[in-house]
């Protein structure tokens, strides 16, 4: 048996789901709003904590990401890498990656020693005898445009730490990368480590329920009746 609507009904219902859709969708918004900004204060918290020492292990690398940390160890001269293209005041160059042995652990770490300018990679080296590094801690991941890396070309735009540990012949590294901040002494010249996340949903949860009254309005216009035409009384 075939049930068939009303042409009313069935506007009535297709403007229901509709209005359920958008509402949804602005409702989706709200509860992103609510986690990114509960995300960003997390943030900046951690950014703004005093600097402690890198522990020897870490289990969960989120729990230590953009936290000011200390460490004390030495470079490891034979690991470099050069994370590009990267740029700086409209000079083109990379952002030169070293491992660092830790006196207190094991595990060596990454160090993102900053912005060098592509005419000045073949002099940059890295420092010598032991050193105090404080810099902030990074979990580093792609974007959706960056390109994959060549290991083996030695071609890297993203800091891939598995990766990069099998290419400098590491058994295990420390799961994060610490990064140095800019400190005006030359190149490397280190990176200022922002969060760089978008907060946006608040416009698109006003858009989606503007998107909803406005459909509310125009179904609600289009069920007046019309006046009816004198010319047809008469």
């Amino acid at each position: 048996m075939v049930i068939k609507f009303h042409k009313k009904i069935k506007i009535r219902l297709m403007l229901t789901l509709m209005l359920a859709t958008l509402i949804a969708l602005g409702v989706w918004q709200m509860q992103r709003l609510a986690w990114k900004t509960e995300l960003l204060s997390r943030i900046d918290a951690q950014m703004q904590q005093p600097p402690e020492a890198l522990p020897a292990e870490i289990a969960v690398p989120a729990d230590w990401e953009y936290r000011n940390v200390d460490m004390a160890g030495d470079f490891d001269p034979k690991t470099v890498f050069w994370i590009k293209p990267r740029t700086e005041n409209g000079k083109v160059g990379a952002h030169m990656l070293a491992g660092f042995r830790r006196t207190d652990s094991d595990l060596p770490v990454f160090v993102n020693l900053g912005f060098v300018p592509d005419h000045l990679m073949d002099k940059a080296a890295v420092p010598e005898a032991m050193q105090e590094v404080r810099g902030v801690v990074q979990i580093p991941y792609p974007s959706a445009f960056t390109p994959d890396n060549d290991p083996v070309r030695g071609d890297w735009y993203w800091a891939d730490i598995p990766a990069l540990a099998k290419a400098a012949g590491y058994a295990a590294v420390t799961p994060v990368i610490v990064t140095v901040p800019p400190h005006g002494q030359g190149y490397p010249a280190g990176f200022a480590v922002t969060a760089n996340i978008r907060n946006n949903h608040l416009q698109y949860a006003l858009f989606w329920f503007s998107m909803a009254a406005i459909l509310l309005i125009v179904f609600t216009l289009s069920q007046r009746e019309k006046p009816a035409n004198p010319a047809k009384t008469e």
